[in-house]
């Protein structure tokens, strides 16, 4: 393998990896308290005086690093695994079926805030669980297709009212 090369910043500062270049020697000062802006004085061949400035990685704090990567997944899986807990010890509210939390669904009775599928934390998900009653797949399909039963009703309903 051979020999890295060490950059000599001095005669030829772009020898150095850098993600992004944004600026020129006359716009430095509007970048003077970005603590991940580096700059490197140098020389050129012909003896001019310059200044070459880029943007480093800035590290993420510790609660970024804590909500990305593997943690957030386990954290969604155990959130679920609740879910399906609570699924099974409620059963179906119309016929009673509890065997499979897969063929049971949360029905929203009040305001959604979101879906449950998508919920992140374990106190995110209790709130939203307070509104829903738990329905099997076969039941929740009946239940939505009575409350658009009745809403093409009351649409037909208010039509007619205002043709008279």
């Amino acid at each position: 393998m051979p020999a890295r090369r060490t950059p000599n910043f001095r005669s030829d500062p772009k020898s150095l990896h850098t993600p992004h270049l944004i600026a020129r020697p006359s716009r430095v000062r509007s970048f003077q308290l970005a603590k991940h802006v580096k700059r490197i004085k140098y020389t050129t061949a012909a003896g001019e005086q310059r200044v070459y400035v880029y943007v480093t990685e800035r590290r993420k704090t510790a609660s970024q690093r804590r909500a990305a990567g593997p943690n957030k997944a386990r954290r969604a899986k155990r959130v679920q695994a609740n879910l399906s807990k609570i699924k099974l010890a409620r059963g179906c509210v119309d016929c009673g079926f509890s065997a499979c939390p897969a063929a049971l669904h949360f029905h929203h009775l009040g305001n959604k805030s979101f879906a449950l599928s998508r919920a992140k934390t374990f106190q995110a998900s209790e709130v939203e669980v307070e509104k829903c009653i738990v329905l099997c797949a076969n039941c929740h399909a009946i239940r939505h297709a009575e409350e658009r039963e009745a809403a093409a009703a009351s649409r037909l309903l208010v039509d007619i009212e205002n043709i008279l």
